[in-house]
């Protein structure tokens, strides 16, 4: 868990957007960043462009932290789908 928003910023904080989920039950935190496509956040197609996106899965156990990064090509309504699928390395 980030101790801070400046230690949640520093890992990723040029990103377009970012999302935190945080889950009571496992201790897991998952944090998406995403690079838009798409110049104007107004424009009202930028929900559903092909955005390159970052999910950051940070896992606690005892005094550890794991974090695992995976890299997806999807639109950020779909970041957390079951059909988009996320790899290591950017795509």
């Amino acid at each position: 868990m980030f101790i801070n928003f400046a230690e949640l910023y520093a890992s990723g904080g040029t990103f377009d957007r970012q999302e935190v989920n945080t889950s009571s039950k496992d201790g897991t935190t998952t944090i998406y960043g995403g690079y838009s496509p798409i110049a104007d956040p107004n424009n009202p197609n930028i929900e559903d462009a092909v955005w390159l996106i970052r999910k950051l899965v940070v896992t606690e156990s005892g005094g550890t932290q794991t974090i695992e990064c995976t890299w997806a090509r999807a639109p950020w309504n779909r970041r957390s789908s079951n059909e988009t699928i996320y790899q290591y390395g950017k795509p």
